[in-house]
């Protein structure tokens, strides 16, 4: 599944997100794509307010990560990583380190619910990036029930057919 180009409804989105990557490549090391991946409610909020177990998680899951050239946003609607792709000839790359952050970041939801947050709407899995002339594109690439967590493997699959590779 290629990203596609994609009008969002809201200019003034648009340029606030290329503000944000803009950001993000001038305060990290460059290597390559910048993209974003966000996890995001169908409806409704997954944000500090409506989901504190769940953020109470991701940040701790962020720290012991310990991974770098990256950053995690969070969004009214859900948390966002920023990060590089290396380009090869079978598509982008992904660092398995930042796909477990992704995994983390879901789980982290899942397991929220299962302590008491009220989330209760399903997520998905976004990935969005400019392209080489500028243009916006986005493609979904895995949606979750309420309360369902991310299996690495399946994040695999779906990265896959997004066209990103997962690599150590």
């Amino acid at each position: 599944m290629p990203l596609n180009p994609t009008k969002p409804a809201d200019p003034n989105w648009v340029q606030k997100f290329r503000y944000r990557i803009a950001d993000f490549e001038a305060t990290t090391r460059r290597g390559g794509v910048v993209c974003s991946f966000k996890w995001r409610t169908v409806c409704g909020r997954f944000d500090r307010g409506s989901s504190p177990a769940a953020y109470r998680l991701i940040d701790a899951s962020v720290r012991a990560s310990g991974v770098t050239n990256c950053w995690v946003e969070a969004h009214s609607n859900g948390p966002e990583l920023l990060v590089y792709l290396a380009p090869e000839p079978a598509g982008l790359v992904i660092a398995a380190a930042h796909a477990v952050v992704l995994v983390a970041l879901a789980n982290a939801r899942a397991e929220g619910i299962r302590q008491g947050d009220t989330a209760s709407d399903p997520l998905e899995l976004i990935v969005r990036r400019f392209d080489e002339q500028g243009e916006y594109r986005e493609g979904l690439l895995m949606e979750l029930a309420p309360g369902m967590d991310c299996a690495v493997p399946d994040l695999h699959v779906a990265l896959q057919r997004g066209g990103i590779v997962v690599r150590p």
